[in-house]
């Protein structure tokens, strides 16, 4: 406390007109206001620079840099500052503290000694004033973060207890289904077709989706088994148009189950919401980097069922901030109208994980 009196003192003598001289009260008053102004700017110049710098790297680093801008800045200000001074004023006319200071930052870069590049040593000092705003800013990020981290710790936590404790029941369900398999595939083809590729579809879901990204050419096999099992479902009033362009074999990474959770909403709220005929149209254009992905289903008139609950697309658009947001750039769009409804995505494909 001590310290901070002594350095606002030393900031108020710079506004003491020398002795033997008179500074006009109205212009005292302008000067000491312009001056500190500069302190605002610099502040939050500050913040945006900690803020944007922090990602990826050490708290060492981001600091540093945070200081050479915050020098920068206050630099930077300073000279406007005594550049209007002098503007308005003329420096000769203001107290001696403001003459020596402003004769430094307006002098020309080519027309100064290295003592004058000292200048600089000023600016650091200056932001002794901004030590505790700042620090008290840094100090409420690192308590958000830390309970941020906390609670994405906590949900992980949740998420895995729900999954040891659904396990039992889909691996049950799919040794079930390969012993119907073999016991039906005697009596009707057709109906063993359907209970392999759900058998497929529920060992693609169980052992292949754990590390959260999966092959782009193993999504989009796993995604036409499961709109076949809807169209066996449903018969001819699902009518699904799928339209695809680029590579997909040597393609790399994507979300797992992000494409077929499209694909069921869509299902969701077209054949399962009425009786009438449905339209499912999908159009996928792979590049070497970025997957662009739309679907699109027709709207019933009047919606006779209600649609089964499912996780919906507020997850998955809350999946894909957690894994792009700040990384890669993505796109993550709903457009609909009165006659249809339809998800715009387009995610960089990741060539390892």
């Amino acid at each position: 406390m001590p310290s901070g009196l002594v350095v606002i003192a030393y900031h108020l003598a710079y506004f003491i007109p020398a002795f033997g001289g008179e500074l006009p009260a109205w212009r005292l008053v302008n000067s000491y206001f312009i001056y500190y102004l500069r302190f605002i700017p610099v502040f939050y110049a500050g913040l945006w620079l900690f803020q944007n710098l922090r990602s990826g790297d050490s708290l060492v680093r981001v600091l540093s840099l945070t200081m050479l801008g915050l020098v920068t800045v206050m630099h930077l200000a300073s000279t406007f500052v005594y550049w209007l001074l002098d503007k308005w004023y003329g420096l000769g006319n203001l107290s001696e503290a403001f003459k020596k200071l402003g004769s430094l930052y307006l002098k020309e870069p080519s027309m100064r000694s290295w003592q004058d590049w000292l200048v600089f040593g000023y600016d650091l000092q200056e932001l002794q004033l901004l030590l505790f705003p700042v620090g008290l800013k840094m100090l409420q990020y690192g308590l958000s973060e830390g309970q941020k981290k906390a609670a994405i710790e906590r949900q992980q936590i949740e998420t895995e207890l729900r999954l040891l404790k659904s396990q039992l029941e889909p691996h049950f369900i799919y040794n079930v289904l390969l012993s119907a398999y073999a016991s039906v595939v005697p009596v009707s083809g057709r109906a063993a077709g359907y209970l392999n590729r759900l058998a497929g579809l529920l060992r693609y879901t169980l052992y292949e989706t754990s590390s959260g990204f999966v092959p782009l050419k193993k999504e989009l096999a796993s995604l036409r088994n499961y709109l076949k099992l809807e169209t066996l479902r449903y018969g001819r009033r699902l009518n699904i148009k799928w339209e695809q362009s680029g590579p997909v074999a040597g393609a790399g990474y994507i979300p797992t189950l992000v494409l077929i959770s499209l694909a069921e909403n869509a299902v969701k709220h077209s054949a399962d919401a009425h009786t009438g005929p449905s339209q499912i149209h999908i159009k996928l254009e792979a590049t070497e980097q970025e997957l662009h992905f739309t679907i699109t289903n027709n709207k019933p008139a009047r919606a006779v069922k209600r649609p089964r609950q499912g996780l919906g697309l507020p997850t998955i658009e809350r999946r894909l901030a957690m894994l792009y947001e700040g990384v890669y750039p993505y796109q993550f769009e709903i457009r609909q109208n009165q006659l249809s409804y339809g998800v715009v995505l387009r995610i960089p494909i990741l060539v390892s994980i």
